[in-house]
């Protein structure tokens, strides 16, 4: 723990809860920790107690953390944020960002730690926040935990989300990026998740060791996984998975823990160990690292055994991805326990049994790496793809009339299709690469190189891990499919689509239809109401139909009886239903109807709510 006095002596920042956004980030007032945690924080049903409440103080960056407990303790809240300077982080002392501002954020099950980082420097340009969560950690918690770090920042922009393994299993595998997105409304879908290994690997490269190295990089991290993050130049090498030579690491530990030989983390140094020249000293040797398994002292045995079968292990997974990927420089990234472990003690055992196919480092494990990573990582992965997808969509958008700011799926033919891909293939010859997308072609989009390679490598990744600079008319097609299903509303062009929708069991069993038109100002200014509410009613789907967009649609809204723009078409699948009708731009009683349809029994009154009469031809 270290000396408690010294620890109550360091001055720790505290927001003034009364401050506004416009205040200088630097405009804090200036506490003690003594102060901070005698301060109590009691639930509505232990004000009256009389003993403090003592927190725990943390600090972003896993740095060291000052804990006092009081004999009776009265429970605490779930979530405690506080503001917290630390002096291994320095906050930036620019007046303006070298890069982009992007929240970084490690999530882990028992705390949120956020930091808004420059991504051109790494720099702190505020201080970092903390959020713990006291109970076992549930989905639920954690996206609770998370909003109340952005919104203690008050943040809307990009948030690079890093979390642990731990933590990808409680909030799903399979949509844990999603529902850190959907959490996060206000950010605007520029929500990048990763897991820790991808954030310290990023970290290393843009502001660490490999910052600036030529050639191959090979970032390993090492802890209670195991990661392996191939960089060339600077740049992550995408399509390069190496996992069918790292899959087996959960299984070898698990081997190990029924053994008892780990405990669910890094092991401890042995003593025999400590006393190593550090890798500071003048010598280009290592020095032997055997350890002496004889010894007389079980427990003292058992350490140094348990700590061997862990580094071998460890030794064994980074010969075997740098014997496939024959990197010039390996840098071993240590994350949680192993963190603890003094650099010297693994450069000496690592590069021992190294067979130097590669110079091999240890990185530094600077306070705040895995928001700075999670940070910078966010910044190249996903805002500058989400970005520029959604210049794409607009200008697709805009050359078929459609509203430029509304997500909106439109239904395209396979010429159609064709069309916008020779209006984006430049040069035709029939792939769209980076120097299409850069020149300002048919479609009047005109991208950065930057966000162009973004573009390509989201597009390309949907049919496979190879990611590639350059897309044909397949998958550009196949994109266009995936956008087209996640649009909040989807936009339909003829009757057929509207029965193919209304015969599709898979998805739901209500829809919400509304019908307007180019020259309706009412309609227009709809757009984004009649997203928010399909972003807030999940269990229906959201239809838009333009009377006036062709003949088909024109005679489709003749037969569902629309005479005015907008009409709110209510309609029950299985069998086909018209629930009810509603016509005017009336938001407050859209939003009614909209909540009463959700709740209306599955068998529908002929006459409820003024509804017409069931019919099986409505289209």
């Amino acid at each position: 723990m270290g000396d408690v006095a010294t620890m109550l002596a360091c001055p720790v920042l505290r927001a003034n809860s009364g401050s506004s956004a416009s205040h200088s980030r630097n405009q804090y007032h200036v506490h003690t920790a003594a102060q901070l945690l005698t301060t109590s924080f009691r639930s509505s049903a232990t004000q009256q107690r009389e003993q403090p409440v003592l927190d725990t103080l943390s600090f972003v960056g896993g740095l060291q953390a000052a804990q006092l407990r009081a004999s009776h303790r009265a429970p605490r809240r779930k979530f405690l944020t506080k503001i917290v300077s630390l002096e291994d982080v320095p906050l930036s002392n620019r007046d303006y960002p070298q890069g982009e501002m992007v929240l970084g954020v490690e999530i882990r099950t028992h705390s949120v730690k956020g930091a808004v980082i420059d991504t051109g420097s790494g720099e702190f340009f505020r201080p970092g926040v903390t959020a713990t969560i006291a109970d076992d950690a549930t989905s639920d918690s954690i996206v609770q935990a998370l909003q109340k770090v952005v919104k203690s920042m008050e943040w809307s922009g990009p948030v690079g989300c890093s979390i642990t393994r731990s933590v990808w299993r409680t909030l799903g595998r399979n949509d844990a990026d999603g529902l850190l997105i959907r959490s996060l409304p206000q950010c605007k879908g520029e929500v990048a998740t990763m897991i820790h290994s991808e954030a310290a690997a990023q970290a290393a490269v843009a502001y660490g060791e490999a910052a600036s190295v030529p050639g191959k990089v090979l970032v390993c991290t090492i802890g209670k996984g195991f990661g392996a993050i191939m960089y060339s130049d600077g740049e992550r090498v995408t399509g390069c998975d190496v996992t069918h030579l790292t899959w087996t690491w959960d299984s070898e530990m698990a081997s190990l823990k029924r053994r008892g030989r780990w405990a669910g983390v890094a092991p401890a140094v042995p003593a025999s160990l400590l006393h190593l020249a550090s890798s500071t000293e003048e010598t280009d040797e290592p020095r032997s690292c055997s350890l002496d398994t004889g010894s007389e002292d079980v427990a003292v045995r058992h350490v140094e055994e348990n700590w061997l079968h862990w580094v071998e292990t460890v030794h064994a997974y980074i010969d075997k991805v740098t014997e496939a990927l024959a990197p010039s420089l390996v840098i071993v990234v240590p994350t949680g326990n192993a963190a603890l472990i003094p650099q010297h003690v693994l450069l000496q055992r690592e590069i021992a049994g190294f067979d130097n196919r590669a110079e091999i480092s240890v990185a530094r494990r600077p306070a705040g790496m895995i928001v700075r990573g999670a940070a910078s990582w966010a910044m190249l992965e996903k805002v500058h793809s989400v970005r520029a997808e959604k210049k794409l969509l607009g200008a697709i958008n805009r050359h078929f009339e459609e509203n430029p700011n509304a997500s909106i799926g439109l239904a395209l033919t396979k010429e159609q299709l064709s069309e916008l891909f020779n209006l984006l293939d430049h040069n035709q010859d029939g792939l769209i690469d980076t120097e299409d997308l850069k020149a300002k072609g048919g479609l009047g989009l005109r991208l950065s190189d930057v966000a162009a390679r973004a573009l390509l490598h989201l597009i390309s990744k949907l049919k496979g891990p190879a990611v590639q600079e350059q897309i044909t008319f397949e998958e550009f097609s196949k994109w266009w499919a995936v956008v087209q299903k996640s649009a909040k509303v989807k936009l339909i062009t003829s009757g057929i689509e509207l029965k193919e929708i209304l015969e599709d069991d898979t998805a739901p069993d209500r829809v919400v239809v509304k019908v307007g038109a180019k020259s309706c100002r009412a309609c227009k200014k709809f757009e984004k109401a009649f997203e928010r509410l399909a972003d807030t009613y999940t269990t229906l789907q959201f239809i838009s139909i333009r009377m006036d967009q062709n003949d088909s649609t024109a005679a489709l809204c003749e037969r569902l009886g629309v005479k005015a723009t907008p009409t709110f078409l209510f309609l029950h699948k299985f069998p086909t239903t018209m629930a009810h009708k509603m016509v005017g731009g009336n938001g407050i009683k859209l939003e009614q109807e909209i909540a009463a349809f959700v709740n209306l029994e599955s068998q529908v009154p002929e006459t409820s709510h003024g509804a017409q009469p069931p019919s099986q031809t409505l289209v």
